[in-house]
């Protein structure tokens, strides 16, 4: 409840301006608090559908825009960050948590940093935009900055394809009619088990 609350002021405020500050957003003055409010939902006994709420609500805060500075970005970055261990096959303890609950969990981790991708390659793209309009405006030598959120997430790309592809291919496989069941694979996929092969996975994109 507390997450869908933070997401949700969020999703709200996110625009609202400050109205002592011109050209900033009320919820700026709040940022270390939502890092600090997301912590601890990405601790190692942490129940899974808690962090995969709280994986959701750190692609909201970065995609809504309010963290300017790549600094501040950091912050909840480095949460998701933390969370990609929890990808590898056995990371979750499936005793304590069921499998559904472990595969809802990679696949909410899946799907923020998705969102945070297609987020950074937008805002990439702006600022090629604006830099090369001020390029020809004023008739001198581009500058490309890395200091921007793709930054931050193109060092994860390597192993994040894979688990996305993977995903995809999971959820093609289950989406097929009934009567291809003969061909799943007999192992199971990369986030559903055999026994499990008539739950459908929700697709990342």
């Amino acid at each position: 409840a507390g997450l869908a609350c933070l997401q949700d002021v969020i999703n709200r405020f996110s625009t609202v301006p400050e109205p002592e500050f011109p050209g900033h957003v009320i919820l700026e003055q709040f940022q270390a608090q939502v890092g600090a409010a997301l912590r601890p939902a990405f601790a190692a006994e942490t129940p899974s559908d808690v962090t995969a709420a709280a994986c959701q609500v750190c692609s909201t805060w970065i995609g809504s825009g309010v963290a300017r500075d790549l600094n501040d970005l950091r912050r909840v970055h480095q949460l998701l960050v933390s969370s990609l261990g929890k990808l590898t096959h056995g990371s979750i303890n499936t005793q304590l948590y069921s499998e559904s609950a472990a595969t809802l969990e990679k696949l909410a981790i899946l799907k923020a940093w998705a969102e945070v991708y297609i987020v950074a390659v937008e805002e990439a793209k702006k600022r090629d935009e604006i830099t090369n309009a001020k390029t020809k405006d004023d008739d001198e030598q581009p500058y490309h900055s890395t200091e921007c959120l793709l930054s931050l997430v193109t060092p994860e790309l390597g192993s994040l394809v894979e688990h996305w592809l993977a995903a995809l291919r999971d959820s093609a496989l289950l989406s097929l009619p009934s009567e291809f069941a003969s061909q799943l694979p007999p192992n199971g996929g990369a986030y559903y088990a055999p026994e499990s092969a008539d739950v459908r996975i929700v697709s990342i994109t």
